[in-house]
């Protein structure tokens, strides 16, 4: 169960002494689907195929790394979007993502943000938006919390970030494969994702994107 997140984030950003305090993930070789009926699109791990990571860049680094196994037991990453305002090189996405460490702890989040084509069947779609609400949630069901998001070989990421969750201001950017959202495709691979998370009002992360021009909002639950 491997997908690759791929964000691109300003050196503004990755300079910020803000930035220390929180982690980015990523995932490699996803795989998609999509439904003209539902419009829903969907990215999920591949088993033997994804690998992935999470990682905390502070003065006190760690990564919760997966391999390619994805068993029962070996964690999962799944993200959901709806699509809307669907247009030959545009396209809206807002749904949410989940990841789950090897002892079910979870990191999840809402998505919004926009799809966009190049050359068709040459240029790969990609998705760049803004993630908000994250959360983690320490071994759901277990009376013993050790406040740390577990990975593959004993690797993992402890969670006690000085800044309170839930956390927005995340930023991603999302490919897929060569196919847009005029037909439904089942289980292909080439999707990829990575994201990190930096503690900025949601609104001053568009504006250095650029999103706000593009008409982007951040979505907050309710």
């Amino acid at each position: 169960m491997k997908r690759t997140l791929l964000i691109a984030v300003a050196c503004a950003f990755m300079a910020s002494p803000a930035m220390a305090d929180l982690f980015n993930f990523e995932f490699g070789v996803l795989q998609t689907s999509y439904s003209t009926s539902t419009q829903e699109f969907v990215a999920e791990v591949r088993d033997q195929i994804t690998t992935g990571q999470v990682v905390r860049v502070d003065s006190s680094p760690a990564k919760a790394a997966f391999d390619s196994n994805w068993g029962p037991g070996d964690g999962n990453f799944v993200l959901a979007l709806n699509i809307s305002n669907i247009t030959p090189t545009t396209a809206d996405g807002d749904g949410e993502f989940i990841i789950t460490g090897t002892d079910f702890d979870t990191i999840s989040g809402i998505v919004d943000g926009q799809w966009t084509r190049g050359v068709p069947g040459i240029d790969v779609p990609t998705f760049r938006g803004v993630l908000a609400e994250v959360v983690f949630v320490d071994d759901p069901g277990e009376p013993l919390k050790d406040g740390n998001f577990d990975g593959d070989d004993l690797t993992f990421v402890p969670m006690d970030f000085s800044t309170p969750q839930p956390w927005e201001g995340m930023l991603i950017d999302l490919t897929a494969s060569k196919l847009w959202f005029s037909s439904s495709w089942t289980d292909k691979l080439g999707g990829s994702v990575d994201a990190v998370v930096v503690p900025l009002p949601g609104a001053v992360l568009l504006g250095f994107l650029g999103l706000a021009a593009a008409g982007i909002k951040l979505r907050r639950a309710v």
